[in-house]
């Protein structure tokens, strides 16, 4: 989003690399990140005062970069915004005592990103984009000091005008030279539409404003001031690689090319988007039919009409035809009734990220909705205006549906406010009783679930009442038997721990089992099997974001009997209860309770289910997805850890999903890389037919 670089690559020693840190060092490989990084401090005035980032981004090395400055040596430069530029001649860029601070790259405050270039052995030139001082462009001065075979080449900067745009008022983020730098194109950072584009052809003597446009592939950009315009602009880069002249551009979402040839006036751009890798998944519903919903963080909801290959036709719009673009985006939380195979109601929560509502308490009314579809997630009624619903206690964050209708629902909101509950599509709304009171948001971008509901019911009908499951994020899980009007508590006895996520979960639909309940809290994976008297600690995580979801399991058809194998489950538990009973004979420690074997329903199938975590089981290590087909007692690495790094879903999943519609398919939902999915059965099938 908008500034800096903080990976660079040696441009002439393969495997070096590279990071600016959070905090306020440099982080250094020499074997392409094949073995921990090495930090290296950098001299004051940035050091040795530690760099808190969470109290001053200003203090971060928001951009690093390689200079080539001629003769094979290479400066690697490293910029901190309240501070300026530091450089190191190597060749051991870990060693503190090769860096010192670049004289004079104070002039150029609040430094965003660098470029160069340079000519041969001349003199290149070092360009400079700021937040509070417009553009400037340094000199490489070719200079060496004491140079001998142990004391390599030093280099410094001097710095002249940087033609109309230095000392501008304005705040710079890209910037872009052709390969022999006489075209610079610089472009302003700005959240709305007076962003701008100024391009020099003379070297930076003289620079002009350029008229550009910008046409998307993707649907529900076109008309949204804050997905379109190239808002927040990030990155400018012209490509190497083409024949004629070509302008990339990076934005807060998105991709884009441009032709670029000399002298142009104009640049029209054209987004290059082939999958969304530039939001952070907040949500991901597959119900048992219809299409799959999710929901990004500053961005909106989809209903993914044109399936999972395709971009969806529009966002999430409310029954008068305004997108929820700006409230819907926050926090959102979406739950469809998760008994029924197509669900009459679609409800979806938004509310402030922050529990102050930005300082400004007055905000939290703006930032409250929740809406329900009766359309399976086309328009959505607005419930918080027109109702009872208390929009002045706003951030709604949270929200569990009857599964059998879709009237009811329940919603968890800003901490210490009671949840609140309707039974008439929102129409109305009433506080729960029992004092339960939400725990609300903890912290920007929280991916928490409190609220869980039973999905299966006695006489599997709307007219029963559902059994609602809240956990307060801390000692105590409560129970409702009546939709959320009431709570009571049922499990007083978590521990206490310092960590924000938690998450809840029961049985997939169709599993025929009531009472199960999967909690992770504390670092620990929790499991109960009535209804929360008690719970079993089943796994210990070093991730405080572990996500848990469960899914039914696929049909298991053997090819040498014929059958269905999913009874096949129960043996599974067995046979893991019984090598515990020998493990703990033999002085072995288990971590977990025996739990009991699922009933086997009539028809020979076990009332078993899928359950999948995606969390780091050692310190230090990556996190990787986990399923269990015999209730936790084993679990198989699908994916991910630090031995079998899987790539597409990066260190930090943040949602994840199990199709009700298409068993043993799972999807993952990323921080920045759009949803995954992959189909287990084959891994389900080989775990099922291990217990034979």
């Amino acid at each position: 989003r908008a500034v800096g670089d903080r990976l660079a690559l040696h441009p002439h020693s393969a495997g070096t690399a590279a990071v600016g840190g959070s905090d306020g060092g440099v982080w250094i490989s020499i074997d392409g990140f094949a073995s921990p990084l090495t930090r290296v401090a950098l001299p004051a005035p940035a050091e040795p005062t530690p760099c808190d980032p969470t109290a001053n981004m200003a203090c971060v090395v928001r951009t690093v970069m390689w200079l080539d400055v001629g003769d094979g040596d290479t400066l690697l430069l490293a910029a901190v915004p309240a501070v300026g530029i530091f450089a190191s001649a190597g060749p051991d860029y870990a060693d503190a005592a090769t860096w010192s601070f670049v004289a004079g790259s104070d002039k150029p405050t609040s430094i965003n990103r660098l470029a160069a270039t340079t000519a041969g052995s001349s003199p290149g030139c070092l360009w400079v984009t700021t937040h509070t001082g417009g553009v400037w462009r340094g000199t490489v001065v070719r200079r060496r000091t004491r140079p001998t075979s142990t004391q390599p080449a030093t280099r410094v900067v001097e710095w002249d005008v940087a033609g109309a745009l230095a000392n501008a008022n304005v705040s710079f983020s890209g910037i872009a030279l052709s390969p022999d730098g006489s075209t610079v194109v610089t472009m302003t950072f700005l959240e709305n539409s007076n962003q701008s584009i100024w391009r020099s052809d003379d070297a930076g003597q003289t620079f002009r404003r350029l008229n550009f446009s910008v046409a998307s592939s993707v649907p529900w950009w076109a008309g949204n001031s804050f997905m379109a315009g190239l808002n927040a602009g990030s990155s400018l880069s012209f490509d190497p690689r083409a024949a004629a002249p070509t302008l990339w551009a990076t934005d807060y979402f998105g991709v884009y090319a441009a032709a670029a040839p000399a002298l142009a006036t104009t640049l029209a751009f054209a987004s290059v988007e082939t999958g969304h890798e530039e939001v952070v998944m907040n949500v991901v519903r597959a119900p048992a039919a219809g299409d799959v919903l999710s929901g990004a963080a500053d961005v909106g909801g989809w209903r993914h009409d044109n399936g999972n290959a395709a971009w969806p036709s529009s966002q999430f719009k409310a029954a008068n035809g305004w997108a929820h673009s700006c409230v819907f985006d926050i926090a959102p939380t979406l739950s469809v009734n998760p008994g029924k195979t197509a669900p009459d109601a679609v409800w979806v929560t938004a509310g402030d990220e922050y529990e102050s509502c930005h300082g400004a308490p007055q905000w939290c009314g703006l930032h409250s909705w929740v809406g329900v579809s009766r359309d399976g997630g086309t328009t959505f009624a607005d419930t918080t205006w027109d109702s009872t619903y208390p929009t002045n206690q706003a951030n709604p964050y949270r929200v569990a549906v009857h599964p059998f209708d879709g009237s009811k629902a329940v919603v968890s909101a800003r901490r210490g406010l009671p949840l609140t509950f309707t039974s008439d599509y929102g129409k109305t709304w009433h506080n729960s009783t029992g004092g339960v009171v939400s725990s609300g948001v903890q912290g920007n971008f929280w991916f928490g679930q409190p609220l869980a509901t039973e999905k299966q019911l006695a006489d599997a009908s709307a007219a029963s009442e559902a059994t609602v499951y809240y956990y307060n994020g801390s000692t105590t899980l409560f129970s409702s038997s009546d939709s959320g009007a009431s709570f009571v508590a049922v499990y007083t006895s978590f521990p206490t721990w310092d960590v924000p996520y938690f998450a809840i979960a029961t049985p997939p639909r169709g599993a025929s089992v009531t009472g199960d309940i999967w909690l992770f809290a504390g670092w620990k994976l929790y499991h109960s099997v009535n209804a929360g008297v008690n719970f079993a600690s089943v796994w210990s995580f070093y991730h405080p974001d572990t996500i848990i979801t469960v899914g039914a399991l696929p049909s298991v058809v053997s090819a040498a009997t014929g059958r269905d194998e999913r009874a096949l489950a129960a043996r599974c538990v067995a046979r893991r209860r019984h090598d515990e009973a020998t493990a703990s004979g033999a002085g072995g420690a288990v971590e977990r309770q025996s739990l009991p074997v699922p009933a086997v329903s009539a028809d020979g199938r076990a009332s078993a289910y899928a359950v999948y975590v995606v969390g780091a089981r050692a310190y230090h290590e990556a996190s990787a997805l986990w399923m269990s087909v015999d209730m936790g007692h084993s679990w198989i690495r699908l994916s991910g850890g630090n031995a079998t790094s899987d790539q597409a879903l990066g260190d930090s999943p943040t949602v994840l999903e199990a199709s009700a519609q298409h068993p043993g398919t799972i999807m993952v939902g990323t921080g920045g890389r759009g949803i995954f999915e992959r189909n287990v059965t084959a891994q389900i099938a080989a775990a099922l037919l291990a217990c034979e």
